[in-house]
């Protein structure tokens, strides 16, 4: 599961989250730091994007939306970072 975005000193929380549930857990800033190029290799390797758009920059977030649609990878756009927003989301069937 690939998390693009987010509040920074929260990712450890969201790796836990989403390794507590089984999953493969990797993140992309959504710009701030991380390249573009590096956000497109995580895509391809991504079964499931959790999309943080409140926190990225208009061009990760137009990356995600492409790549996912393109390829069926499912995404959840969240509106805001937020911990219970996440959990949310990796509990809606």
């Amino acid at each position: 599961m690939l998390c693009v975005g987010g509040i920074q000193h929260a990712v450890a929380r969201y790796r836990s989250r989403i390794e507590r549930l089984g999953g493969h857990f990797e993140h992309h800033d959504g710009g701030l730091e991380d390249s573009a190029q590096s956000l497109d290799g995580r895509l391809h390797r991504a079964e499931i994007v959790i999309c943080q758009a409140g926190c990225i920059n208009h061009e990760a977030y137009h990356r995600v939306k492409r790549h996912c649609e393109r390829t069926g990878t499912p995404c959840v756009y969240l509106d805001r970072p937020s911990l219970s927003r996440l959990d949310r989301a990796l509990h809606t069937p």
